[in-house]
């Protein structure tokens, strides 16, 4: 996927590594702090396309099977015309409760992390990399930094306040139950708050078809265990 920064080499002496692709230019995490150093909030149109190019990459991985565990805007790169979000692969490769520890220390990561993967960071789901993407959207239609506490935030010119914060407010919720069950549901929201009717139309069909997905899944029999041994 090319939201995702491609890996290049790894090795494990003289300690486990792995090295990813070179991106120049700015981050995300530096935009947002020109941003709010100026007292300035994002237009929903200028920030959509980031955060709908971050939750492409991000959603490509969760249908891998894989989780972040956090996406952070220091670790995503606005390369030329494209959005590349590097170092996914930190929650498989570091044991969550070193991890977690690892997080809490840098402030600029502490924010983006979900309330559930600090108390039990071995157990979370792909719900904590929603919560992340929800703080990012927050803080640039705002300008602020994220505190944990939900506020709502004064509407953006031409948007439906009231739907963005209940989209927010979602996206945020401290219960990860309580949040879009995907990215897919979350750009579908985004959607109808940007009013585009033919990206809502293709995005209910995708949401269906992850539906019926997940349903068939939760039908799918067990395997069998195989027997072993010799038959008498």
């Amino acid at each position: 996927n090319r939201h995702v920064a491609k890996i290049i080499g790894s090795g494990a002496e003289p300690r486990p590594y792995v090295v990813e692709a070179f991106y120049e230019g700015l981050t995300l995490g530096q935009l947002l702090q020109l941003k709010a150093g100026q007292n300035e909030a994002f237009s929903f149109e200028d920030f959509a396309p980031l955060i709908e190019a971050v939750g492409t990459g991000i959603n490509y991985l969760h249908r891998r099977g894989e989780i972040c565990g956090g996406v952070f805007p220091k670790h995503i790169f606005l390369a030329g015309d494209n959005v590349v979000i590097s170092d996914t692969f930190l929650y498989a490769a570091i044991p969550p409760e070193a991890l977690v520890r690892i997080f809490l220390r840098d402030e600029e990561r502490a924010r983006y992390l979900a309330p559930e993967f600090v108390v039990s960071p071995a157990e979370i789901t792909r719900q904590a990399d929603i919560y992340s993407l929800g703080v990012m959207l927050w803080e640039a239609m705002s300008g602020e930094s994220y505190s944990g506490d939900f506020k709502k935030i004064p509407p953006p010119e031409g948007i439906d306040g009231e739907r963005l914060n209940r989209l927010l407010e979602r996206t945020l919720a401290e219960n990860p139950e309580d949040r879009f069950p995907s990215l897919t549901a979350l750009a579908l929201d985004l959607a109808r708050v940007e009013g585009d009717e033919n990206k809502v139309k293709t995005l209910e069909q995708v949401v269906m078809a992850e539906a019926r997905e997940a349903a068939q899944e939760i039908k799918a029999p067990a395997p069998e265990d195989e027997q072993v041994g010799e038959a008498t």
